[in-house]
């Protein structure tokens, strides 16, 4: 794995960790400002999601693997453009 790859999958760790932080211990912080608006077992359910990606994200990190590699780069990208895509037509 090279080191700008590797720096990306420490980043993406660091940040969903903080955001499963966040969004399990103060909900409000980030849904307040979210176009649907606070709901603590929505945000809650997020968090829950962040952190079993972890596992995934660690391990291809430690044990690399070019075919799971691509797989775990695959679910990333479709999950962020369904995520992305949800967000911005909410904020249309």
């Amino acid at each position: 794995m090279n080191k700008f790859l590797r720096f990306a999958f420490i980043l993406l760790i660091v940040a969903m960790l903080g955001a499963a932080v966040i969004q399990i211990f103060q909900p409000q912080l980030l849904g307040s400002d979210s176009a649907y608006g606070l709901s603590v077992y929505w945000q809650r359910e997020i968090s829950f999601w962040n952190l079993d990606l972890m596992p995934l994200l660690i391990g291809v990190l430690i044990k690399y693997d070019w075919f799971y590699l691509h797989l775990v780069l695959l679910a990333l990208i479709l999950g962020g453009l369904g995520f992305g895509t949800n967000h911005l037509l909410g904020y249309l």
